[in-house]
Formats: C-alpha cells, sequence, structure tokens
C-alpha cells in the first residue's frame, strides 16, 4: 500500500491541528484551574490570619466584659452589624490597639468601640 503525502491529502495536517488544539484547550483549562487554586489559597490564608485575629478578640472582650466567650462573639458580631464594620476589622483594630500600634484611621472606630463595649477605652 503506498502512503500518500500530507500535501496530496489534507488528512495528516489536520489530524496534527486537532492534536495542538485539543492540548491548547487542555492547557487553557489546567490555567484556569491553577488560577482557581491559587486564589481559593489566597483566600484561605487571610481567612486563616483573620481566624486567629478574631479569636484572640473574643478573648480580649470576653476578659474585659467578665462574659463568656460565646457572649463575647454574640456582642462582636452585633457591633459588627450595629457599626456595619466586618468582624475581621473589628478585631484587627482592637489587637493593634492592644498592641499599641493602632492606626490614625481607626481612631474613630476605636472611640466607637470604647463607647459600645464595656470594659474602657481601647487606646
Amino acid at each position: 500500500m503506498e502512503r500518500m503525502s500530507p500535501e496530496a491529502d489534507g488528512s495528516a495536517y489536520d489530524s496534527d491541528v486537532e492534536i495542538v488544539t485539543t492540548h491548547a484547550v487542555q492547557l487553557m483549562a489546567l490555567q484556569q484551574q491553577v488560577m482557581a487554586l491559587e486564589r481559593k489559597n489566597d483566600n484561605l490564608m487571610v481567612a486563616l490570619a483573620s481566624q486567629r485575629m478574631i479569636g484572640i478578640a473574643v478573648g480580649l472582650v470576653a476578659q474585659r466584659n467578665c462574659c463568656t466567650s460565646s457572649e463575647a462573639w454574640e456582642r462582636l458580631t452585633r457591633l459588627s452589624q450595629d457599626t456595619n464594620v466586618k468582624v475581621r476589622e473589628l478585631a484587627r483594630v482592637m489587637v493593634d490597639a492592644v498592641d499599641g500600634v493602632t492606626r490614625d484611621e481607626d481612631v474613630d472606630l476605636l472611640d466607637r468601640l470604647s463607647s459600645r463595649l464595656l470594659g474602657g477605652p481601647w487606646r
């Protein structure tokens, strides 16, 4: 049987194009999966840091108000809703204040925290 050249029969060329196209599509899908996993990893790292900060803030509120951690969490979430500030942001501001590294832009929020949470001023 005589073999035909690719020029004589475009099927070999078409087959190569199909293979390259299939691999390109697979590569694009893998790149999208990698990007999605990188975003998920970044979000998990932020969540992990936030969780630690929130746990510290719950402890601070519980200690300053002589209440349980559940009650402190309820106070923080209520304060978050009342002030329209995320719990993780409230926690960061509280922990920064206790650590003595209050940012200028956090002073107003700290004043609102002091007036709404027992336990004295936060700065």
